[in-house]
């Protein structure tokens, strides 16, 4: 009877032994899986962040492209005004070259208006 006794109080021992790493064991786990769900909110606040400043991003990204389009009706004016600056000055040097190059006018003296 003393040796049931003692076997079964060394397989009590053991099942303790166990209880206890196994114990342990979860504890480990709970340590691990309370980092991780720290680790987790953390990168979901990193998130919101990032998407935050995504929008702000989207924001700006249509307040250039407003801008660049401004700029664009802007540069189109500013062409078409000095097109019709150069197309005025061609016209004005093509009468100035007609007025010098007509015959029998200019600086021969028998035109009208110089002396005789």
């Amino acid at each position: 009877m003393r040796q049931e006794l003692r076997a079964h109080t060394t397989v009590l021992n053991a099942l303790r032994e166990t209880q206890l790493e196994q114990g342990q064991k979860i504890d480990k786990l709970r340590q691990d899986f309370d980092f991780f769900r720290i680790e987790i909110r953390e990168f979901q606040l990193e998130t919101r962040v990032f998407q935050a400043d995504m929008r702000d991003f989207q924001v700006e990204m249509r307040d250039f492209q407003v801008e660049m389009r401004d700029f664009q009706v802007e540069m189109r004016d500013f062409q078409q005004e000095t097109r019709q600056g150069f197309a005025t000055m061609a016209a004005g040097m093509q009468h100035i070259t007609t007025l010098l190059t007509r015959p029998g006018e200019g600086s021969t003296g028998s035109g009208p208006g110089s002396p005789s």
